[in-house]
């Protein structure tokens, strides 16, 4: 989503405005060694894990679990709107006093708990050519100690989705606009999960997120290698770009079936996943409301595709976004697509 995270930034400023600036660290020399798919929950073979989005807040998520009727071991946050390098490292949901945004506390109260952690590759506080610089391994010592706290905090085997939606144009750490900039993006990328991997005690998984019909940058360009990448991830909502893609159908299922083909869209991301043998997540998808670009509201036959794509491939895990954006709404003001819901997941 288009940093609609910040919000959670004004809270956190105060928490850990004194952490301090962080220091750069020369390259480490440490080079991508071969990483295979591994089996079990969360990861090629398992079980579908059920993620929520709930606006980064605990008794949001406590809500959702009380409208579906079940418990929700499986939360997705950010940690992508860090002003500093200290910011990034220390993510201010491990060290937040109020227990409706400390999810390390979360997490702590209960092992099989899992977080999905939106990671940024950036601070704010960077200079232009960070893509450049952070290839040659310029940053590393700074995804180490990301990592150290991480584990530290308990979470160290969470999944991190890093640099998510870069095919876009919102995020601070996009991919750039020419193939220099994804050589050094993607470099950059494997070296930061290489930095995190060497931490005693991580076991993270890194999810390569895409967000649908966004830019239809060839996958391959910017793809930062079978050897760093554990899950390839698709984000997708039902709203509809009309200035992009012409007025949109009425028909629910040509709606879809548009969407799905489109350049970079979400067949693309599957086929993708299944090229390179990586099970699939989706990480953010959701409904979007009548009014908002184009939005179909409460649409159950969204929620039934997204359904059959969990079905008919290898998909880690799956996070509805259940907050309310300029192209996301809630699940439980859908009616019908609720009960969608309800019945396959």
């Amino acid at each position: 989503m288009r940093d609609e995270c910040r919000t959670a930034l004004v809270v956190v400023m105060v928490v850990i405005v004194g952490l301090g600036a962080a220091c750069s660290s020369a390259p480490t020399g440490t080079e991508p060694s071969p990483r295979e798919v591994p089996a079990g929950r969360f990861e090629a073979g398992g079980d579908t894990e059920r993620c929520v989005y709930t606006a980064n807040r605990v008794d949001q998520l406590d809500a959702f679990a009380d409208a579906i009727g079940e418990p929700v071991a499986c939360a997705l946050v950010f940690n992508n709107a860090a002003p500093t390098w200290a910011h990034l490292e220390q993510p201010w949901f491990t060290i937040h006093s109020s227990p409706d945004f400390n999810w390390a506390d979360w997490k702590a109260a209960d092992p099989d708990r899992r977080l999905v952690i939106t990671q940024s590759l950036i601070p704010d506080e960077v200079p232009t050519d960070w893509r450049q610089v952070g290839a040659t391994g310029a940053y590393d010592a700074s995804a180490e100690r990301l990592a150290e706290n991480l584990v530290a905090e308990g979470l160290g085997d969470s999944v991190i989705r890093l640099a998510h939606e870069a095919n876009g144009t919102w995020t601070k750490d996009r991919v750039g606009d020419d193939p220099a900039a994804y050589d050094d993006w993607r470099t950059y990328w494997g070296r930061f999960v290489v930095a995190m991997d060497a931490v005693p005690g991580s076991d993270f998984l890194f999810d390569w997120t895409v967000n649908a019909g966004t830019r239809p940058i060839p996958l391959d360009a910017y793809y930062p290698g079978d050897d760093v990448v554990d899950i390839i991830g698709v984000d997708v909502y039902d709203f509809w770009d009309e200035p992009i893609l012409g007025p949109a159908p009425v028909d629910p299922a040509e709606r879809w079936a548009q969407r799905y083909v489109e350049p970079g869209g979400t067949g693309s991301v599957v086929a993708f996943a299944k090229a390179h043998d990586k099970p699939l997540s989706i990480p953010e998808w959701g409904l979007s409301a009548v009014g908002h670009k184009g939005g179909a509201g409460d649409n159950p036959m969204f929620i039934d595709e997204i359904a059959r794509i969990v079905a008919d491939n290898d998909v880690s895990y799956q996070a509805y976004f259940q907050a309310t954006t300029d192209v996301a709404m809630l699940l439980t003001d859908a009616p019908r697509s609720f009960a969608a819901y309800l019945e396959h997941f």
